[in-house]
């Protein structure tokens, strides 16, 4: 099958773990917003309790709020409503993760008979492996007493319990009333729900990758490597370097929190797989396989088809394809003027990075990695000067 068609094929994959991730992630903003609601409440008892205190002509002072219990009150409340927020969004991605999982080892699996042709997997050598869901569910981990994503909400619930309360103790020691606090101590505990978002994808597409990394390593006698495949049309600079790079079975696909990129596999030829066997294959390629049944199942338009004829191409050739202003507005106009002058690679664009609880990543260089402090220092004087 054209190696357009089955990028298409990948990004409908793609766009269902993401439709599935949008609907997890608006169940958790629900359950954040139940629980935000119960604060509000509270907040607005606070109100009635300052307006009554005001009416008596009695002047408030900062230990008013610390009075009556009612700071200790708040902050158990604030406390409460994020460690089941917490528990709830845990165990949601955790779901989640199960499901993706799922779905990724029965397409990596579909998408290696389509690289191959469907009579591959029916033939007397071999069929084509699929691991367990459980199995690589125990790699993910996430579902694991002491697990980094429990640890990392539980962290969200003392994290974000605390920046309520400082909100709230420095809304009144400014002279506050609890109305106008509300606002700050909305925006404190916002934070918090946007990392949880940010978690839950994050995690969804680890597991999707670590679940088609498994399942290609399963089948390394007939899939030797992988492809990067990244949304061309959306991705950022890192991404768009990594796209159609390809690499061996020993190397994990890792990048930054929020990517929607995939691998896609590079599978052995007919010959190569016949030379294993003793069988000689050749020709078999030149057959012409139907793959309709397949195509069909990921719902494959004409339209669709034409659309990713792109992701034949590296993202260095596909971003050459760009005009200088939608060049400029992915690398922004230093980077971009650098690049034009020739001072970097496209692929230097994407970094490695490293975090002890979650391993390897990536990021967008920046001018300064990539040209060094001072040449990236005298560069952008260069520009200025130019502009002048």
């Amino acid at each position: 099958m054209p190696t357009s068609t089955i990028d298409n094929i990948v990004a409908k994959f793609q766009n269902r773990i993401l439709r599935n991730e949008r609907r997890a992630a608006s169940e958790m903003v629900r359950v954040y917003a139940e629980g935000w609601k119960n604060v509000r409440s509270r907040l607005d008892q606070l109100q009635a309790e300052y307006d009554r205190t005001i009416a008596t002509g009695s002047k408030l002072s900062e230990a008013w709020i610390y009075q009556n219990s009612r700071l200790a009150d708040m902050q158990e409340l604030i406390g409460n409503e994020l460690s089941k927020f917490s528990n709830y969004a845990v165990g949601r991605i955790t779901e989640e993760q199960r499901r993706v999982i799922e779905m990724s080892l029965e397409f990596s699996r579909d998408e290696m008979i389509l690289r191959l042709g469907p009579e591959y997997d029916v033939s007397d050598i071999r069929r084509i492996r699929s691991l367990p869901t459980d199995e690589v569910i125990a790699m993910v981990g996430s579902n694991q007493q002491g697990s980094p994503l429990k640890a990392l909400f539980d962290s969200i619930s003392i994290e974000g319990s605390q920046k309520a309360s400082d909100a709230l103790v420095e809304g009144m020691m400014l002279g506050y009333n609890p109305r106008k606090i509300a606002p700050m101590i909305r925006d404190a505990l916002g934070v918090q729900l946007n990392r949880a978002l940010t978690i839950s994808r994050t995690e969804t597409m680890r597991a999707q990758r670590i679940a088609t990394e498994q399942n290609y390593n399963a089948n390394s006698d007939i899939v030797k490597g992988w492809r990067w495949v990244a949304e061309v049309t959306g991705a950022c600079p890192s991404c768009l370097a990594m796209h159609g790079r390809e690499f061996p079975l020993t190397e994990k696909m890792s990048s930054h929190p929020n990517c929607r990129c995939a691998q896609s596999p590079i599978t052995m030829s007919w010959e190569e797989i016949g030379a294993q066997y003793g069988i000689d294959f050749s020709g078999i390629e030149n057959v012409g396989p139907s793959f309709d049944e397949l195509a069909k199942k990921y719902n494959m338009s004409e339209k669709q088809i034409s659309r990713y004829q792109t992701n034949k191409m590296t993202g260095e050739q596909f971003f050459k394809t760009l005009s200088a202003e939608e060049q400029r507005n992915i690398l922004g106009p230093a980077k971009w003027m650098a690049w034009n002058d020739g001072l970097f690679e496209f692929d230097q664009l994407s970094r490695k990075t490293y975090s002890a609880i979650w391993g390897e990543g990536r990021r967008v260089a920046s001018l300064k990695d990539l040209m060094g402090e001072e040449e990236a220092r005298r560069y952008l004087e260069e520009i200025r000067n130019r502009k002048e």
